[in-house]
């Protein structure tokens, strides 16, 4: 139990079992566990797994790590989790605290995509390639928790939920000028494709 520094986690290899599984238990109550990260793949056909009780460090520089985050199949869950850069075929990502949360997907993979954010805004951009959303859920209502989604080729939508959406604008928790404007959902959606959606 407790933080977790893995400065460089790599397998090689074409089986699925080489793959990464990183979980940072917390060491007493009321005491978080972290994982930081630096340089991280699993093999392309590997699964990649970050568990942590507090947050997920890294990850989120483009510069650092040119390639991306490289796994076949990608689970991440944490209070905290940063922005991620990916060359994955399927990511599960859950957010357990507030803040916002963008991906970016390299290369030409279609990406198939499950995102549970507590509280938070998010953004996926694949600019050469399919993205599914399989199952994303913002779990808050508020102003400004979008889910905004840019493609290069197809979006497929499976299940996708930015805050409740109410029968009419009185039912809404807000202000009058939500209420005159019509307003039944404070959370958006914004889909852009190359092709079809």
């Amino acid at each position: 139990a407790g933080d977790i520094l893995a400065d460089s986690v790599i397998t090689r290899g074409t089986a699925p079992v080489n793959s990464i599984q990183l979980n940072a238990q917390s060491p007493a109550m009321d005491v978080l566990a972290d994982i930081e990260l630096g340089t991280v793949a699993a093999s392309p056909t590997g699964s990649m797994t970050l568990r942590a009780s507090g947050s997920i460090l890294g990850l989120d520089d483009l510069i650092a790590n040119p390639d991306g985050l490289i796994a076949d199949a990608l689970t991440v869950e944490a209070n905290m989790v940063p922005d991620l850069v990916l060359r994955v075929r399927e990511a599960s990502i859950t957010v357990r605290e507030p803040g916002n949360l963008a991906i970016v997907q390299l290369g030409q993979q279609p990406l198939t995509l499950a995102v549970s954010l507590s509280d938070g805004a998010l953004a996926v951009t694949h600019t050469s390639g399919d993205v599914n959303l399989a199952n994303i859920a913002l779990n808050t209502n508020r102003a400004g928790n979008d889910v905004i989604v840019d493609a290069g080729g197809t979006i497929r939508i499976g299940q996708v939920s930015a805050g409740l959406y109410y029968a009419s604008s009185v039912e809404l928790p807000g202000s009058a000028e939500d209420h005159l404007a019509g307003i039944a959902s404070l959370g958006r959606i914004q889909l852009t494709a190359g092709d079809s959606i």
